[in-house]
């Protein structure tokens, strides 16, 4: 995380814009969840909020100069969040409020990532396209891998797809 927002921070240089200050925002977010979701100490709320945190900025982030919200992209979106939470939901236990609040929340980041893409139609808005969805999936396995059932390949499958997904967000500066 340390070498993206070192990207993020170089490819932005001689960019001034809001949107490059909540992408590098959120990426540093991201990495206090990172960190807070380490072993040996891992503090899973504490983690849970400082991701919140960096999904909101990242969501204020995908709508800057979006005209057009496209709605019906929703429908996929939560859909899927719904289930992956009904199949979480049993083993969740006093997670249930937290989780359901996160899993809004990256719903929306995931649909505001879509929409920038469906508004822009160029390259950058493709990595966050790209990157919005990757996240949605990293975080889906790690939800079902921590609260469900834990599988061998979890691990290589949650880093590659988030860090991928945060090396996209750091490309579209």
């Amino acid at each position: 995380m340390v070498l993206i927002i070192t990207m993020a921070i170089i490819r932005g240089l001689h960019v001034f814009s809001s949107y490059k200050y909540f992408i590098i925002s959120a990426l540093l977010f991201s990495l206090i969840g990172d960190t807070l979701l380490m072993e040996p100490f891992d503090k899973f709320v504490k983690g849970l909020f400082a991701f919140l945190a960096a999904h909101l900025i990242f969501i204020f982030a995908f709508i800057q100069n979006v005209d057009a919200f496209h709605f019906s992209v929703l429908i996929p979106i939560l859909t899927f969040a719904v289930i992956i939470y009904c199949v979480l939901y049993k083993k969740l236990d006093r997670m249930r409020i937290p989780v359901v609040v996160y899993v809004i929340i990256i719903s929306i980041m995931g649909w505001a990532a879509v929409n920038r893409y469906l508004n822009f139609l160029d390259s950058k808005s493709l990595y966050v396209f790209a990157g919005g969805l990757l996240f949605f999936f990293s975080d889906s396995i790690h939800a079902i891998n921590r609260f469900l059932k834990q599988f061998r390949p979890a691990e290589v499958i949650i880093l590659g797809s988030y860090f991928s997904a945060q090396l996209l967000f750091a490309l579209s500066i």
